[in-house]
């Protein structure tokens, strides 16, 4: 059984199931829900003095910008420091303890799986594999990423912050895609540092390299050729290993990020022609072109007239 608590079902039917009391000084920065995901941007400046261990039936990720805390997580403590992770499957019992009144600020993930498109649900078997969470000894290690101010992971998250700022429609549409975009992040995060994936524990590094670059670089000018030579392999084989390990060639990446960039831009309200010229797009024929050959539309117009001549910046 279920109840809803802060737009988010709660299982009430695990052992002292209930939602964290983090405090009177809580403080939402931003926060943006749909029906099957909620994500927020909080801080707490107080200590709380208790786990409040609940458990809930969806997926939990909280990235620590700022803290000293201790998670619980089944029966097993874990201090967490500045720039880290916890990933918590559904039904795992866990709760957070805040030891001191060191601002406590993180960035919160709450998901269902059924959120996900059908073939971007193995991203979450990889990135956390039920199997994992089968004994006792590995629950909780599995749940932590340390380190990760380097990974990506806090930028994508940024990015996802700037959906508070569009309408609630668009922001309900988009923020699956940015559920996507984290386990994306993590599961390359996930290779390089030698986490291995559930099902490629002894992946090529080259090829975990060629794709952490490209994922790094896509709103960058660079061509197959020049790729290439960066690797020191061949034009084709750089799409062999790309496509082994991502199910599609280098351009069509390239360019399906590109344009998940300009869409939360054009939600963040920038203009169709800023967000090309952000996201890499070197022309504003090639962008649109691009953009109706996904969409099966032109991008929107601005809202309101500009003034003046319009003109492209090259990047």
């Amino acid at each position: 059984m279920a109840r809803q608590e802060n737009g988010m079902p709660v299982d009430v039917s695990a052992p002292n199931a209930h939602v964290p009391n983090e405090g009177p000084k809580a403080i939402w920065i931003s926060d943006v829900a749909s029906p099957l995901c909620k994500f927020a941007h909080k801080a707490s400046t107080q200590a709380n003095g208790t786990y409040a261990m609940h458990s809930h039936p969806f997926y939990e990720m909280i990235y620590t910008i700022s803290a000293d805390v201790e998670f619980m997580i089944e029966d097993h403590p874990y201090r967490v420091g500045d720039h880290t992770l916890v990933a918590i499957p559904p039904r795992i019992r866990h709760g957070v303890l805040v030891n001191t009144d060191r601002t406590y600020e993180r960035f919160t993930l709450h998901f269902d799986e059924a959120c996900l498109s059908v073939e971007r649900r193995v991203l979450l078997q990889e990135v956390l594999p039920k199997h994992l969470f089968d004994t006792d000894q590995s629950r909780g290690e599995a749940c932590i990423w340390r380190n990760m101010d380097h990974s990506g992971l806090l930028q994508c998250l940024e990015a996802m912050e700037t959906l508070h700022l569009a309408n609630t429609e668009t922001a309900g549409m988009l923020l699956p895609i940015y559920v996507e975009s984290v386990l994306a992040t993590l599961y390359t995060a996930q290779q390089t540092q030698g986490r291995p994936a559930a099902h490629s524990p002894h992946a090529n590094t080259i090829q975990q390299e060629l794709v952490l670059w490209v994922e790094q670089h896509y709103t960058e000018s660079f061509t197959l050729e020049s790729l290439a030579e960066r690797f020191y392999l061949s034009r084709g084989y750089v799409n062999t290993l790309f496509q082994q390990a991502t199910g599609t060639t280098v351009k069509a990446y390239v360019q399906k990020r590109r344009m998940s960039y300009v869409q939360m831009l054009l939600s963040a309200g920038l203009s169709a022609a800023q967000a090309a010229n952000r996201a890499g797009f070197e022309d504003y024929t090639t962008f649109y072109r691009a953009y109706v050959r996904t969409y099966g539309h032109p991008p929107p117009l601005p809202k309101r007239p500009l003034g003046g001549r319009r003109c492209w910046r090259k990047r």
